[in-house]
This record gives structure tokens, C-alpha cells and sequence, in this order.
């Protein structure tokens, strides 16, 4: 019985590894929360984890509280972390060598390194913006954080993305597995266990809530390959110790492979979870104007106002650098063709359409009207020569 559990074991571990491959394969099942400016919505990544299909900067850009407060939250999640271990430690009988035994405290300090490793780079990212910038000009392949340039995915950009993800899906899977099938009701819990089990599961949920961070459906590849590491762990750890670390895990009783299965569909409805939090998200964020210059709304300092009189069909507007400057002189007022009256184009001095006129000089004669200067010419011309005082 034990070999046949053993083998059945390992079979599930490896048809699930597996499966996430086959799904990085192919594209056709790919899932992104949202992908950056300018990248089709079919189109096929270029690399492996589809890194070329998500903004890296989304990481640290938070829309309703801003960079450097989400450096500051994000600074808090490990302050929590550190209370939590330095708590358990004193008040509570030291775990000492065992203290890495258990899946919980694993993904325990995968939430507090996570923590660490954003508040870091969050805060790099805040006074990046804090330095003087071009706006809405995004170097291709920027390769620092020199002012202006957009961080890119560097390994330390990568690292966190894939801790963020996998911690989140970690932490939500021990909270439902604790309270629903470990907990037992009326039996005493340490101060330190919700913090745990839900704690660490609630502050990375709504750090994924405020902040933008992208979520890629091919990543489920590492959450499981997590999970898959603990279970060879175990196995290692009972070949040296001869104990089991969860009995249920023991793979000599006959549901040990349902409860590894388990485990691991718990860590992919986990992910599902998260990814449901981030689609809500960026249903709410997508209901906000958006900039018309064709940058990131997050990070464009254009103009989003809509200047919709300026696109007239026929509208002559003079540019900003041709103004007079003759005090008490009124602006000129944009002409159009198909709007403007006969008395205004009279007044100014312009043909109208197919009147059959050869254009002169247009002068302007300091009291705003246009006055016409010179000899019409005997065939008509194409351009209007404006001179300006």
C-alpha cells in the first residue's frame, strides 16, 4: 500500500508542475490583469513569463494614495512582521530549530522578505519621481533610474513581482486551510496566529488593491513550484528524521495523494482569488478620464482636457510663438471657413473660397484687423504669406 500511495504521490506533484507548463506553451491561455500602453490585446509575449506585456513601473504606482504612501505601507507590512516574530519569540517558548518545519512560517517569512523588498524599491521609486523629468517621453530600453527613465524589469523588479504574487496566493490558501480545516472551536489560539493566518493575507490583498501591481496567469507556474518545494521538503525531512511534519501528508496512508492535491488546487484558487481582486480593481480605475497625449494616465504630466475647438475642420489659429505682443491689442480671433460669416472674412481681409482671387500680403495692422498690402498676383498662389508686427 505505501509504494502504491508513494508513486500516486509524486504523480499528482508532477501532473500539476506540468500543467502550468503547458499552459505557459501556449499562449492562447494567457491571462493578464492589464497590459501596459501599446501592447495589443492578442498579441503573444516575447518572453517566458510575459514580462514584455506588463509595466514594471505599475509595481509602485498607486492611483489613490500615491507612490510614497505605498512605500510607507508597504514599510509597515514588515514593521507588522518583525512584531509578530520578535512576539512569538518572547512571550511564547522559542520554535528554535523547528521553526522551519511548517509551511506556515515558510510563507510567513516570504510575506515579511516580500514586504522588505518592496518598501525598497518603492521608496526608489518615489524619489525617482521626485527628480526632474520630460514628461510624457519614455526612454525604449531604459537601463537606470536616471530622471525620466521608467525602471524597466530589472531582477530585483522581477524578484518581487513573483514574491508579491506568490506570497499573496500563499497567504489567502493557509488562512482558508487553518480556520475551515485545522482550527477546532473553543481550543485556545496564540496571539501571533491570526496574524498569520489572515493578517498577512488581508494587508497583501489590499496592497494589490491600492497599488497596480499586474498579475500574469503564466505565473502560477512559480506559486505551484512553491508549494511543490515545501512537499519535497517534507519528504527530505521524514528520510532524516524519521517524523512526519503533518500527518495527514504522510504518504503511506491512502489519502495522502488527495490531500496533496488538495493542497495544491487551494494554492490555484488562492491565485484566482487575487486575480479577481485586481480585475475589480481595474474595472474601478477604468471608469477615470484618461490623458488624450497617448501617455500613461498614472505618469503623464500633459493635459487631459479635451480641445475639441481646435480640431475644427478649416480652423486658422495663429501659433503661440506668432503673437503680437502690441499691448492693447485684442487676440485673434481662429476663422473657419464653414462657420465664419461673410462680414467676418470681409473684415479680414481673406478671399473667400473660390472667389477667384489672387492672394496678396496680409499684413496686421496693430487694431486686430488684417489689411491686404501689394499686388495681387496674376495666377493665384497657394500660400498666404501672414506678416506679423
Amino acid at each position: 500500500m505505501s509504494e502504491w500511495t508513494i508513486a500516486v504521490t509524486v504523480l499528482v506533484i508532477c501532473f500539476f508542475n506540468v500543467a502550468c507548463y503547458a499552459t505557459i506553451r501556449s499562449s492562447r491561455l494567457l491571462r493578464v490583469s492589464h497590459r501596459k500602453a501599446g501592447a495589443p490585446a492578442a498579441a503573444a509575449p516575447l518572453t517566458w513569463f510575459a514580462w514584455d506585456l506588463v509595466e514594471a513601473r505599475d509595481l509602485y504606482a498607486a492611483p489613490s494614495i500615491g507612490t510614497a504612501l505605498l512605500a510607507l505601507y508597504r514599510a509597515l507590512q514588515f514593521v507588522i512582521f518583525l512584531f509578530v516574530i520578535i512576539y512569538g519569540n518572547t512571550v511564547y517558548q522559542p520554535a528554535g530549530g523547528t521553526f522551519f518545519l511548517y509551511f506556515t512560517n515558510w510563507t510567513f517569512v516570504l510575506f515579511g522578505f516580500t514586504a522588505l523588498l518592496g518598501a525598497v524599491l518603492t521608496t526608489r521609486e518615489a524619489r525617482r519621481q521626485r527628480r526632474p523629468a520630460i514628461p510624457c517621453v519614455e526612454p525604449s530600453h531604459p537601463t537606470s533610474y536616471a530622471p525620466g527613465a521608467s525602471p524597466g524589469w530589472s531582477a530585483a523588479n522581477r524578484a518581487y513581482h513573483l514574491m508579491l504574487e506568490t506570497a499573496s496566493a500563499a497567504s489567502i490558501m493557509l488562512t482558508i486551510f487553518y480556520w475551515v480545516a485545522d482550527y477546532v472551536p473553543g481550543s485556545g489560539v496564540r496571539v501571533d496566529n491570526p496574524f498569520k493566518h489572515g493578517a498577512s493575507a488581508g494587508l497583501l490583498l489590499l496592497d494589490l488593491a491600492v497599488s497596480r501591481a499586474p498579475l500574469v496567469s503564466y505565473h502560477i507556474q512559480v506559486i505551484v513550484g512553491y508549494g511543490s518545494a515545501y512537499m519535497v521538503f517534507l519528504w527530505i525531512y521524514k528520510t532524516a528524521s524519521g517524523n512526519w511534519v503533518y500527518r495527514a501528508l504522510d504518504w503511506t496512508k491512502p489519502l495522502a495523494p488527495a490531500y496533496y492535491a488538495a493542497l495544491l488546487l487551494l494554492l490555484i484558487l488562492a491565485f484566482t482569488v487575487t486575480f479577481l481582486i485586481v480585475a475589480i480593481r481595474e474595472v474601478l480605475l477604468s471608469r477615470h478620464s484618461k490623458p488624450q497625449c497617448g501617455c500613461l494616465s498614472l505618469f503623464c504630466s500633459c493635459s487631459s482636457t479635451a480641445r475639441g475647438a481646435d480640431r475644427d475642420e478649416g480652423r486658422i489659429t495663429a501659433p503661440p510663438h506668432q503673437e503680437t505682443g502690441v499691448p492693447g491689442a485684442p487676440s485673434p480671433k481662429p476663422l473657419s471657413y464653414k462657420s465664419s460669416s461673410k462680414r467676418q472674412l470681409q473684415e479680414s481681409g481673406l478671399p473667400r473660397p473660390g472667389a477667384g482671387q489672387g492672394p496678396g500680403l496680409i499684413r496686421s495692422s496693430g487694431s486686430g484687423r488684417a489689411e491686404r498690402t501689394g499686388t495681387p498676383s496674376a495666377s493665384p498662389s497657394p500660400t498666404v504669406a501672414i506678416l506679423m508686427k
